[in-house]
């Protein structure tokens, strides 16, 4: 769970120098480039994306609500693409 709060608190910082604005195509580039740091599967990110376009407003957002940044991170969903993809790759 301590490497999950530090992941999510990465991810939080790596995507607070955002433009406000909403969801613009700088945004989803820095959100990808915020799970490339991370190390986080494409496909689980642009899960984690979708997920994060629908709970908030704008990209600008995220970096303001941790615990539900949180949530999207370990949304089972979402971690099951990656294990999925991981299984493919093996």
């Amino acid at each position: 769970m301590k490497k999950i709060t530090q992941l999510s608190f990465v991810f939080i910082a790596s995507i607070s120098m955002t433009s406000c604005g909403g969801w613009t195509e700088k945004g989803e580039q820095q959100f990808h480039e915020a799970c490339d740091k991370m190390k986080v599967e494409r496909a689980q990110c642009d899960c984690m994306m979708e997920k994060a376009k629908v709970k908030f407003s704008s990209f600008d957002d995220i970096k303001d609500d941790q615990p539900a940044m949180a949530e999207i991170f370990l949304s089972e969903d979402c971690l099951e693409k990656a294990e999925l993809k991981t299984e493919v790759s093996q």
